[in-house]
């Protein structure tokens, strides 16, 4: 499996192992992934890459001064299949592995009576039964309104000229006789619902006491499974997935991603990691990103608390997203009076201070304007999108914009330079957005959770295999226009240089290019208009 490198590639040896959550490829991982992308074109695998793609890593080692890698793949093959060049699955190796897959069968079990119960068509006598139980309720109603009529009728005599000592004895009893009858009848309706609730609960409650046994013994054999796993770092320290992630249930999937997989053969052959790379091979995501032959870093929810722990100890590169030189850039002030600052923010800044960078152009107003009163943020641009932003120096001025915002009468206009030549000369995307729980901040395209996201486009100009668009959002989305653009129901171009969506360069080619609103103190409706400099 450890497959040697030419000895003329040593001096491309990098010093420190990449951070891998934020990366670039080095030369040698370049060079591995190279010859792993021609053998898969060539290799005849079961699995259809056409429909189902995958995300395949190298991991470049030494042993006894020898340069080489080792390939892998995340998840399983369709069928099952095991090519034996690959790095084993981890959880191969583990002890209770026949146990567990009885465990599994007893769930299929559980499944398969679940889905027999389920065949029988009860909807037809459900539905009678709802309905009994909707016109009792409807009595029941009829009964208080009833009640609170005659309570109403009973207060008015008390106003009336002819009310008194004997009128109010009346009244007491037909009160109290009111109340009785109403009480009594309201238990008989009771009764009669909840003999049909019995009713239906005699006809769901087997499916459902399946699903939750069926929902515990999963629980507790993914629990033992992942405490199975046992997890090796450069000092021959083993820990199990369930301490890794503090006691609880990791996500699905977790420790069969491909780096945690090669990371644990080497150091069980006493191989040392020097260097890696994930890539994307195959059919695009439906959800996610992906697309055939590009580069991604590991996933966060999943691998960040595996590979904090394999990776203790190897020499490592510093988070790049943590080096940004945003100190050394200025923001140009576009427009200033009593109300509104309109500033040109620059790629890298952040809007508002991080949780680990500080630096933003929220700070460094706050810094240099403390008299500014109000709210000064009243909407965002990503770290990495340059452009204008407005800056509401009073409270006033935030809450008039805020409402534009929110009302959605505040219109923009971004331009981006895009990977690839669009067909279609203008349009409209609807993909809904969500965050991507296990890789965050990166969002996904998400049909059933996900939010409207709308983005209008429009092609302005051709450079070379490039298009140059416009952007006009009607919605505000986190990382909206870069997803609208890369996703392969969206453009499937990616904005040139992003570094999560497409292929990382010296800058995301994004920038909020106008802005047009309302003023909030002279009501004057005003546009702004701002250059992009790529």
């Amino acid at each position: 499996m450890f497959k040697a490198l030419p000895e003329n590639l040593r001096d491309l040896k990098p010093l420190k192992f990449e951070y891998p959550f934020y990366y670039s490829p080095s030369p040698l991982a370049l060079k591995a992934s190279e010859e792993l992308m021609q053998e898969l074109a060539s290799k005849k695998l079961s699995h259809d890459f056409n429909q189902i793609g995958k995300m395949f890593g190298v991991l470049i080692c030494e042993k006894n001064g020898e340069l080489g890698y080792l390939k892998a793949f995340s998840g399983v093959l369709q069928n099952g299949e095991r090519p034996k060049d690959f790095v084993p699955h981890i959880y191969d190796e583990l002890d209770d592995l026949v146990a567990f897959e009885k465990e599994k069968d007893e769930i299929n079990e559980l499944t398969s009576k679940i889905a027999k119960l389920e065949a029988i068509d009860h909807s037809q006598e459900l539905s009678l039964l709802q309905t009994e139980i909707n016109k009792f309720e409807e009595i029941l109603q009829t009964l208080k309104v009833n009640v609170k009529e005659k309570k109403k009728k009973r207060k008015l005599k008390r106003t009336m000229p002819e009310y008194n000592e004997e009128v109010e004895k009346e009244l007491v009893k037909e009160s109290l006789a009111d109340k009785h009858d109403f009480k009594l009848k309201n238990q008989e309706i009771l009764s009669e619902i909840d003999k049909l609730k019995d009713k239906i609960n005699d006809l769901t409650s087997p499916i459902l006491k399946l699903k939750e046994q069926r929902k515990n013994r999963s629980y507790q054999l993914h629990y033992k499974i992942f405490q199975s796993y046992k997890l090796l770092n450069q000092a021959g320290e083993k820990k199990d997935l369930i301490t890794l992630f503090n006691g609880e249930l990791p996500p699905a999937g977790s420790g069969d991603c491909a780096l945690p997989k090669l990371l644990q053969y080497a150091y069980k052959k006493g191989l040392s990691p020097i260097s890696f790379a994930e890539f994307w091979w195959g059919a695009p995501h439906k959800s996610q990103i992906r697309k055939h032959k590009n580069f991604y870093h590991a996933c966060t929810g999943k691998c960040k608390p595996i590979l904090k722990h394999m990776l203790n100890g190897i020499p490592m590169q510093d988070n790049p997203m943590l080096t940004h030189p945003s100190h050394q850039l200025q923001f140009s002030i576009i427009f200033e009076d009593e109300d509104l600052l309109i500033i040109n923010k620059p790629s890298t800044l952040l809007t508002v201070p991080g949780v680990d960078i500080k630096d933003s152009v929220y700070t460094r107003i706050k810094e240099k304007h403390p008299e500014y009163t109000g709210p000064l943020i009243v909407h965002r641009l990503d770290q990495d999108t340059s452009g204008i932003l407005i800056i509401t120096k009073n409270e006033h001025a935030h809450k008039e914009i805020q409402k534009q915002f929110i009302n959605r009468t505040i219109k923009k206009r971004y331009t981006a330079l895009l990977e690839g030549d669009l067909v279609e000369k203008r349009g409209l995307i609807k993909l809904p957005l969500r965050a991507d729980m296990e890789n965050r901040p990166l969002q996904i395209v998400c049909y059933k959770h996900g939010k409207e996201a709308i983005t209008d486009f429009e092609v302005i100009n051709k450079i070379k295999d490039k298009t140059l668009v416009y952007f006009y959002p009607h919605t505000g989305r986190t990382h909206q226009l870069r997803v609208h653009a890369a996703h392969q129901d969206g453009l499937n171009a990616p904005i040139v240089g992003d570094d999560f969506y497409g292929i990382k360069d010296k800058r995301l080619h994004l920038h909020a290019s106008q802005i047009s609103f309302t003023h909030p103190r002279t009501k004057e409706f005003i546009s702004f208009e701002c250059q992009d400099n790529f």
